[in-house]
């Protein structure tokens, strides 16, 4: 997790875990609204700005 932090500056612990707990939950089909975007936003991050 380190590592791809520090290859990544725009992403942090928090935005980590958060964006795999979505990923998990929309994979085993709970897609809540809340689940949904953050999954999402998670798939189409720009990771050049």
């Amino acid at each position: 997790m380190r590592a791809f932090i520090q290859a990544r500056p725009d992403w942090d612990q928090y935005s980590l875990v958060t964006s795999a707990l979505a990923g998990f939950l929309f994979q085993h089909g709970w897609a809540g609204g809340c689940v949904s975007e953050h999954y999402l936003n998670s798939l189409f991050r720009d990771e050049a700005a």
